[in-house]
């Protein structure tokens, strides 16, 4: 497991160069991935890459659209699974690249007895908010049946994570509030 503490639009641009990765699966929110400046800024990186848009929908992370997400990352087959945007966004890309649908996965999650035993493949997380720390933690959570459940292990950490501030100065305030982020936009 590596991560690096990326943070700037050049580094993250030399990350996927370097890397070349070819197929590179983005789970975003459709408002958010344009409101931030994240679509203006990747759409530059990602030009000669094949790439696969996920917007998600809800709100919280649910059981049924992160089994839709599932579906739609192993059909494409990445590379490389970049998410970008909040909390959401980031918990569905860390379970989304861990778990297969497997008969009963609700069930199994409910019990906490979902076995996590490999990646599908690397995962950048990029957030768009600040305070969440979902980019860098080996937890995320999932509603079902409007319960809260936590999935936890190393595993399901992000490979790297960039913390780019331009990403979140156009949030709301309430959004900017974190100090340490508010630190990192008055440089």
């Amino acid at each position: 497991m590596h991560s690096f503490l990326l943070s700037s639009e050049h580094d993250l641009a030399n990350f996927l160069k370097e890397k070349k990765f070819e197929k590179v699966f983005i789970i975003c929110g459709k408002k958010s991935y344009v409101n931030s400046g994240a679509k203006r800024i990747l759409s530059r990186y990602l030009i000669n890459k094949i790439t696969k848009y996920y917007y998600k929908c809800s709100p919280y992370p649910e059981i049924s659209e992160l089994k839709k997400i599932i579906v739609c990352l192993r059909k494409f087959s990445p590379d490389l699974v970049m998410a970008v945007g909040g909390g959401s966004v980031l918990d569905y890309a860390k379970m989304a690249n861990v778990i297969e649908i497997t008969k009963n996965l609700d069930k199994k999650i409910v019990n906490y007895s979902y076995p996590i035993k490999k990646k599908l493949t690397e995962l950048i997380a990029i957030p768009t908010t600040a305070g969440s720390g979902a980019e860098v933690t080996s937890n995320a959570v999932i509603y079902i049946d409007k319960i809260k459940y936590s999935l936890e292990s190393e595993i399901i950490k992000p490979d790297y994570f960039f913390l780019i501030p331009k990403l979140v100065i156009k949030a709301t305030k309430k959004i900017k509030s974190s100090e340490v982020l508010m630190q990192s936009l008055k440089q």
